[in-house]
């Protein structure tokens, strides 16, 4: 014998208001609903403003800005999730150097597009050190000129800088250059980030990630440096 189907118990007013207390983001998700429950026109006169739809509509406009906000930061997020991943691989890539010539290979070959930038180079100062010719040669002096008493130079709109990047110079736009020293025993060296977006370093910009990306190379380097 079939069963009799229970009524489904009626929402007093009183229901529906303890509701929305206990639940107070209700309408920022389901903002949707504030179409059916504005209120009807009523009919105030040609000259009076109707200020509770002017209310409800401000409402719809916050809660909307809101939503736009909340994605913005998700977007913002995923891509700092994706930059994080990105320089982690590169300082992996950077500890797995076995010698001077594999770092600088790895920082010339590997880190533009680990760091979604158009050039990378290791240069460091000395006279008469044998180094490889992926590394760029520095007269002694010229990173105090270049930076004073600063870690960390980034230069939008940045004329060349052939001593730092020898084969695509001319197309350098902007730049980051990061002093490192790999200790007493070693001659000062520089890790440096080109771009062909004029604008795409700029003086105002975060530099964490890639100071830890210099600290990496200032470990190899106190390493393999003979």
């Amino acid at each position: 014998m079939p069963t009799a189907k229970r009524a489904s118990p009626s929402l007093s007013d009183h229901d529906v208001a303890d509701y929305l207390l206990a639940h107070p983001d209700f309408l920022l998700r389901r903002s949707d609903v504030l179409d059916q429950l504005l209120p009807p026109q009523r009919e105030l006169g040609d000259a009076v403003t109707d200020f509770q739809r002017f209310l409800v509509a401000r409402l719809k406009g916050q809660i909307e800005a809101l939503k736009e906000r909340q994605q913005d930061f998700i977007v913002a997020s995923r891509l700092n999730e994706m930059n994080l991943a990105r320089i982690h691989g590169a300082a992996l890539r950077l500890s797995e150097a076995r010698s001077l010539e594999e770092l600088a290979a790895i920082i010339h070959d590997e880190l533009p597009v680990l760091c979604q930038v158009d050039a990378a180079a290791l240069a460091i100062e000395s006279d008469d050190l044998a180094l490889p010719q992926s590394v760029s040669r520095l007269q002694p002096g010229h990173l105090e000129r270049w930076l004073g008493p600063a870690d960390i130079l980034l230069k939008a709109n940045a004329q060349p800088w052939p001593e730092l990047f020898t084969k695509n110079a001319n197309t350098i736009r902007s730049l980051g250059i990061l002093r490192i020293e790999p200790g007493s025993q070693h001659p000062v060296a520089c890790l440096a980030f080109g771009s062909h977006d004029p604008e795409w370093f700029t003086p105002d910009q975060a530099t964490d990630l890639i100071s830890f990306l210099a600290g990496i190379v200032s470990r190899r380097l106190a390493q393999l440096l003979p």
